[in-house]
């Protein structure tokens, strides 16, 4: 059996705009709460992106942790030689402040950014 989900503020799920709904605490509960309503005990934890950085809040519920292109941890510098300027500008922005709103819109310029042409990728594939 296998289940799959957003983390809150990312893809299908909702987007709280009260900074204190993105506490890795809360995103940690949100996992531990699925896991229970679904049956699981210890499952094994397939994190992708931003979503390996809460496999620590919970590691005691997991029986392992799969980490795909995951960042297990968020600290600075994270990647001091592979990533430019304005990328580096985007990342510092999503991950310092609380104004939600801001951090929203810093996100979807990263992602854009991530295409070589944005306009002619289907929007469809960008949400995957």
């Amino acid at each position: 059996m296998k289940a799959r989900y957003d983390l809150r503020g990312h893809g299908r799920s909702g987007k709280p705009e009260d900074p204190e709904a993105y506490k890795s605490s809360l995103y940690a509960d949100d996992f531990v709460t699925l896991m229970r309503e679904f049956g699981y005990t210890r499952p094994i934890l397939v994190a992708w992106s931003y979503g390996g950085s809460y496999s620590i809040p919970c590691a005691d519920t997991l029986a392992g942790v799969v980490y795909l292109c995951a960042v297990p941890y968020i600290a600075p510098p994270m990647f001091p030689d592979s990533i430019t300027p304005p990328t580096v500008a985007l990342i510092q922005s999503q991950m310092a402040g609380t104004d939600v709103a801001s951090y929203l819109r810093d996100k979807t310029a990263f992602i854009d950014a991530i295409w070589q042409d944005i306009d002619n990728v289907d929007y469809r594939l960008r949400l995957t």
